[in-house]
């Protein structure tokens, strides 16, 4: 009977010591959460929305603000990029009210498509005023152009 008093306390211990580490590591990683979120938290503190914006997107939220001021709000959009995720639908969301169209882009080409490669029957269609070029993994390459019934007016690089 001794003998499996001695075996019960054994267990006991050990399960008291996994449960003690178990406890320290949450207890570690919580601390550094915190910390983390602390310096987060300082670093924005004093920061306005737009400052904020441009110290978590860089260079892309400075080329949508830039792209606001210039587009006008009623304009239908071209956008031609080499990013199919967070940056298009970034662009897409902050430059409402205005109309964007997705252009699928060849990710072997790796540049930007040539203006003359674009159908412009279907510019002209869907009454593209602007397009937009952001290349930015392969090269930096942002500039806007602005076109009327399939003909370049103006471009504007950024």
């Amino acid at each position: 009977m001794s003998e499996q008093s001695g075996t019960q306390k054994i267990k006991k211990a050990l399960i008291l010591i996994c449960l003690v580490v178990f406890f320290l590591q949450a207890l570690i990683t919580i601390v550094s959460e915190v910390k983390h979120d602390y310096s987060v938290f300082q670093k924005f503190s004093g920061l306005s929305d737009d400052g904020k914006r441009a110290s978590l997107f860089g260079n892309l939220y400075e080329f949508i603000r830039w792209c606001g001021r210039t587009i006008p709000e009623q304009a239908n959009i071209l956008l031609l990029t080499d990013d199919t995720g967070s940056d298009a639908l970034y662009l897409s969301y902050h430059l409402y009210p205005r109309k964007l169209f997705f252009d699928s882009f060849d990710p072997i080409r790796q540049t930007p498509p040539d203006l003359n490669q674009l159908d412009g029957e279907w510019l002209t269609l869907k009454s593209i005023g602007w397009i937009i070029f952001r290349f930015a993994k392969e090269v930096d390459y942002n500039k806007i152009v602005q076109i009327e019934e399939g003909r370049i007016i103006q471009e504007i690089p950024y």
